[in-house]
């Protein structure tokens, strides 16, 4: 845990240091040459994608100038997400008038693509109450317009300032970023160790919760068995393949255990009514 709080002091500093190289002026000339040398596994984990697109270009645009692009009467059509502007047009069947999205041309609507809120109250740039796991989301829709649509600047606003600068805003985004893509990580690495059920429901009969070597989607040499699963900070259990052999999956070389692999986590239970030695429960509906 130490070496865990450690790592993420670390990134903490790293995140406040570029955020300075990459904002006050004196720093400006040598930006590039920063970015070139940095390695990609560090600058993906510290500098997200449109900070390297702010350093090279980009106009900033008011609110009143964005809502302009809407593609109406032949314009482009424009669209913001974290103060980050992109041209859509390619994609005006959808984005223009009469497209399914067009509610997210010409303004910021941020929190929408996360909440699905697509009015005016959740088509806005305000993202503030958003948990970790909604900061990845945004993070996963600012990627998606940088690697399929063209960057165009920056949005006046909540975000950046009228010099492109970012807001403080903006860097408590990029700060909470990098404990919302470690939380990821955490999740991924989580299902890999304790792979979902397979499930089947059927009406008029119940439900089926089974482990293979490959439920999940998770390939591995053991079975495992089922049971509810309660990931530490969750409220809600949801159905694991917990390996019965072998040691603890976290202590994989040590020696002197039960060869009941992970069945003593603390976070699983039992199914009512399932044997604990099966592979497969079954539950009659009531």
């Amino acid at each position: 845990m130490g070496l865990v709080i450690r790592l993420f002091t670390l990134v903490a500093i790293l995140v406040a240091v570029f955020a300075v190289i990459f904002t006050v002026d004196i720093f400006k000339p040598y930006r590039q040459k920063i970015i070139d040398v940095i390695p990609d596994s560090i600058r993906n984990s510290v500098i997200s994608i449109s900070d390297v697109k702010r350093m090279k270009s980009g106009k900033v645009y008011t609110k009143e100038e964005l809502s302009k692009y809407k593609g109406e009467n032949g314009s482009p059509v424009y669209l913001a997400v974290l103060g980050h502007v992109f041209d859509v047009t390619k994609g005006k069947k959808h984005y223009g008038p009469g497209g399914g999205y067009e509610f997210f041309a010409g303004r910021d609507g941020t929190r929408g693509y996360v909440t699905g809120e697509f009015n005016d109250k959740g088509l806005i740039e305000d993202i503030s109450g958003f948990t970790l796991s909604q900061i990845h989301s945004v993070n996963h829709w600012l990627q998606f317009y940088m690697k399929d649509y063209t960057f165009k600047g920056y949005l006046l606003g909540n975000y950046f300032d009228e010099h492109g600068n970012p807001s403080e805003a903006k860097l408590e985004f990029d700060r909470k970023l990098v404990f919302a893509n470690k939380a990821e990580d955490e999740k991924k690495a989580d299902i890999v160790m304790f792979p979902p059920c397979n499930s089947q429901f059927k009406a008029g009969q119940g439900k089926t919760l089974w482990c293979s070597n490959f439920s999940g989607g998770i390939q591995r040499e053991w079975v495992g068995v089922p049971r509810q699963y309660f990931r530490p900070g969750e409220t809600h259990a949801r159905c694991a393949c917990v390996k019965n052999i072998g040691p603890p999956s976290d202590q994989p070389d040590t020696k002197n255990h039960k060869n009941n692999g992970d069945l003593d986590n603390p976070g699983m239970k039992l199914y009512e009514g399932c044997d604990p030695n099966v592979d497969s429960c079954y539950f009659p509906e009531k």
